[in-house]
């Protein structure tokens, strides 16, 4: 593949009032990701609410992804955290069809409070490879099933399968290991709060979900940190700290946050999907409160990017 984009924002899907992927929304939401030089993953079970999404429903976004952006940034795919490694693969025969450029291949999560044991991880990641086609990027999601991919088995499957190319992960300390570990051998990606700690490792880029509301200003981190303005990445670090900082009490979703914070900035977002429902409007009031003192709009408009 061409070198992969060093931004990408896990796009929201929105939603109508009843439920189904409102495509307008998608289409212009899609577009202002665009417009911001922003790549998009597809369907993330945070942002993207991935875990309500039929295959029918990731027909539809990537499609529509593909359709609208494909071309003028990357579109990659996201599935969830699943409960068996064949349903992985039904996402990824779709993700395939529409075109996208890269798919996250994510841990297994089989509910009930499971662990998978090492020997048990690298049977499921074997089983997904095998049969994959697309390129691949790891998604470590350590905060969120509750284990770790040990660094010994990810350096065997990157050993064995050349269509890994990248790894995304949130913890600072695995993120060290990480870059220790692999070197130049894997894009590495980090989250917001890691973004800055990843750069100064050398690592590849940033991915997450603030992106849909700033992308813009989630942009610059990387961009001035690359061009050697370390000082103004830094400074729009902090700005990017204040949003998420802003949006917390709204968590542990993710979609909730930032679904809301769209809305009261007046940009497409569309309704969550059950079991999610709106936030109680004091929460979003003080968020809308917050959102003023930080003038998001303008820190978007003056993003280093020129």
């Amino acid at each position: 593949m061409t070198d992969p984009p060093r931004n990408l924002a896990q796009s929201i899907t929105p939603f109508d009032a009843e439920g189904g992927i409102d495509e307008a929304l998608l289409r212009a939401h899609l577009r202002r990701m665009a417009a911001a030089g922003m790549g998009v993953y597809l369907g993330s079970p945070g942002g993207g609410e991935g875990h309500s999404l039929t295959n029918a429903d990731y027909e539809t976004l990537y499609g529509v992804g593909v359709d609208e952006v494909g071309g003028k940034v990357a579109v990659w795919a996201t599935g969830f955290e699943p409960r068996t490694a064949s349903k992985f693969i039904e996402v990824a025969r779709i993700a395939e069809a529409a075109g996208v450029g890269a798919i996250g291949v994510y841990p297994v999560d089989a509910g009930h409070l499971m662990r998978p044991t090492p020997r048990e991880q690298e049977c499921y990641y074997r089983e997904i490879l095998d049969q994959m086609r697309l390129p691949v990027v790891m998604l470590t999601m350590e905060d969120t099933v509750g284990y770790k991919l040990p660094l010994p088995l990810l350096e065997r499957l990157v050993a064995a399968y050349d269509n890994i190319f990248a790894v995304l992960m949130y913890d600072s300390v695995y993120l060290t290991e990480a870059h220790r570990t692999f070197g130049t051998r894997l894009k590495i990606y980090a989250g917001g709060a890691n973004v800055l700690n990843n750069l100064a490792f050398g690592g590849h880029g940033f991915s997450g979900s603030e992106a849909n509301i700033v992308p813009r200003l989630c942009r610059s981190i990387v961009d001035l940190w690359l061009r050697g303005e370390h000082g103004r990445s830094a400074a729009a670090y902090v700005k990017l700290m204040g949003l998420s900082a802003a949006l917390a009490p709204l968590a542990p979703s993710i979609a909730r946050p930032v679904k809301t914070a769209l809305s009261i900035l007046g940009l497409p977002a569309g309704h969550l999907r059950r079991p999610y429902l709106a936030a109680e409007p004091e929460l979003e009031e003080r968020l809308a409160a917050r959102l003023r003192e930080l003038d998001l709009l303008e820190l978007e408009e003056s993003a280093g990017l020129d």
